[in-house]
């Protein structure tokens, strides 16, 4: 081969390096910045807090709450009491 296409391959493979080397370097730069705080575009829903006592006797909430009258979801029919509340809160009123 001629000395001239050598050298041209030559530093087109050294060029190819460079680039490759440098945006190797970007892309662990970018990849190792913590990420930013998700932007929260939709309203987070009301959970209701429970504002009664939860005793261990019960079993679920279905058995006085009702999907029917709305004092329930309609999904959450199914739901045992520890179900309920990894979401709401236990908000006893204080008696007088």
């Amino acid at each position: 081969m001629n000395h001239r296409v050598i050298s041209a391959i030559v530093v087109l493979v050294a060029i190819f390096l460079v680039v490759a080397g440098g945006l190797f370097a970007v892309t662990v730069r970018v990849a190792s910045r913590p990420a930013a705080a998700p932007i929260e575009t939709a309203a987070k829903p009301f959970i209701p807090p429970i504002s009664h006592e939860v005793g261990e006797d019960m079993s679920d909430c279905a058995g006085c709450h009702d999907s029917s009258d709305g004092s329930m979801a309609p999904s959450h029919k199914t739901y045992s009491i520890r179900t309920c509340r990894t979401c709401h809160r236990l908000e006893v009123p204080a008696v007088m």
